[in-house]
Order: structure tokens, then C-alpha cells, then sequence
């Protein structure tokens, strides 16, 4: 895939792959039905981000930098800052954050809620038709 955007925009394929590793909403493997962004940086991992992030592979089945879980509903990847520092620990699914994920219960909360979405909205490229990972064939 990554061959095909680079001629399409007439670049190189390293070039393709530095932009689409560079910047995290990129996937270079296919991802669950909820990508949890887990924020890594000073203020999250003083209130308890690493916690979380175990918590999360515990109950989830997924592994941060791995694939999707077992059901295709998550996938977790630890990003930069989220901005919302006052709120740590902090959580992204798409538009959404969850905040102070600090608690079993927070987490249980967050997880059912994502857990009991029917869908959620297509992504541009999902409306095309196209894949949702950038991937070498």
C-alpha cells in the first residue's frame, strides 16, 4: 500500500513510511474497532498511566504496540501529550477523552461504554472503501 501512495504521489516509499510512522494516526497494521490512546508523557505517568496502560492489557487482552484484542474491539498505542494534563490520566478514542482514568471503576466505565457502542462512525477512508492500515502488500 505504502508503494502505491508513493507513486500516486510521486515520492518515494521511504518517504510514505517517515510520514506514516511519524504521526500516530497513521496504522501500519490493521487496528481494533477503538484505537485507546493512552497518554505516556510526565503528568499522566505521575497520576498513574503506567498502571493504567497494564490495567488495560489485563482486562482487554491487547498489548500496547500489538495488534487488535482478541474480539477486534481494541487496540492501544501510548501517544505524546494529550493536552489535558489537569485531568491525568488520560485516555483518546477518536474525539473523545476519558479522564482521570485513576480508578477501577473509571476504567470499567470507559471500557463498557466502548464496549456497548453499536458502531461508530465510518472514517473518511472506511467511506471510500479503502483499508484502514497503510500497509505493504
Amino acid at each position: 500500500m505504502q508503494d502505491l501512495v508513493a507513486e500516486v504521489l510521486g515520492v518515494k516509499p521511504i518517504e510514505v513510511y517517515e510520514v506514516s510512522t511519524f504521526y500516530t494516526m497513521f496504522n501500519l497494521k490493521p487496528v481494533g474497532k477503538h484505537v485507546l490512546e493512552i497518554c505516556r508523557t510526565g503528568p499522566c505517568q505521575l497520576r498513574g498511566s503506567d498502571e493504567l496502560t497494564a490495567e488495560l492489557e489485563r482486562i482487554t487482552g491487547a498489548k500496547v504496540g500489538g495488534g487488535p484484542s482478541a474480539d477486534g474491539l481494541f487496540t492501544l498505542k501510548e501517544v505524546e501529550c494529550l493536552a489535558a494534563c489537569g485531568f491525568a490520566p488520560v485516555v483518546q478514542v477518536r474525539e473523545k477523552y476519558y479522564e482521570q482514568l485513576d480508578t477501577e471503576a473509571s476504567v470499567n466505565a470507559m471500557l463498557s461504554e466502548l464496549r456497548n457502542m453499536v458502531h461508530r462512525p465510518a472514517l473518511p477512508w472506511e467511506e471510500k472503501g479503502l483499508p484502514n492500515a497503510v500497509a505493504n502488500n
